[in-house]
């Protein structure tokens, strides 16, 4: 069943010569069931999802003028998904069928694998649109270092918060702005369709 916003585009070699429209563009938008809705009605998602983060840390005095402090923070995050289930999964990964279409192309051959979205996402009882993540470890590491003869009044700090260094965390906010996107309809396409 279609999900979402699709194009549909038709163009025939005859149509410019005798004056027809050469080409039609809509964007149509159907409910969960296939149901086409009205042009022009506002196509609402909700997405969402959850993140926990846990963090450990302690501190070592190693000399009397050096403390070490060692963390590590890990977090989990559960895929992002539209609540009310209407959300899509390639059957094949985008990446696997690009490469494919790569390597057909080097070989002077056509890829006609059509791309199959199937429905996901809790909602749906399905696959998330892409898969847990459980590697997200970020280490830290911090000093602080007081200089023989500033009487403690001076102190060298330093540390390494770091970037997520063990983590192929997706961006979930880049995920719901390409989706807005895709379901938008700017006001002066609605009266065309």
């Amino acid at each position: 069943m279609p999900f979402g916003c699709i194009e549909y585009r038709s163009a025939g070699c005859g149509d410019s010569v005798i004056g027809r429209l050469s080409q039609y563009t809509a964007n149509l938008s159907y409910l969960k069931d296939g149901t086409l809705t009205n042009a022009g009605t506002p196509t609402t998602r909700d997405f969402a999802t959850q993140a926990y983060d846990f963090y450990v840390q302690d501190s070592w005095k190693a000399r009397p003028n050096l403390t070490l402090t060692v963390g590590l923070r890990y977090s989990l995050e559960r895929p992002v998904y539209e609540k009310k289930g209407y959300e899509t999964r390639p059957e094949v990964p985008l990446g696997t069928y690009f490469a494919n279409r790569l390597a057909a192309a080097a070989n002077g051959q056509n890829d006609t694998e059509e791309i199959i979205l199937n429905p996901s996402g809790p909602a749906n009882h399905a696959k998330p649109l892409y898969d847990w993540n459980k590697k997200n470890f970020q280490p830290r590491i911090a000093f602080a270092w007081t200089p023989a003869g500033t009487s403690g009044k001076s102190v060298i700090r330093g540390g390494l918060p770091s970037p997520p260094i063990i983590t192929d965390k997706p961006w979930p906010w880049t995920l719901i702005s390409q989706s807005d996107r895709v379901h938008y309809q700017p006001d002066h396409l609605r009266e065309h369709v």
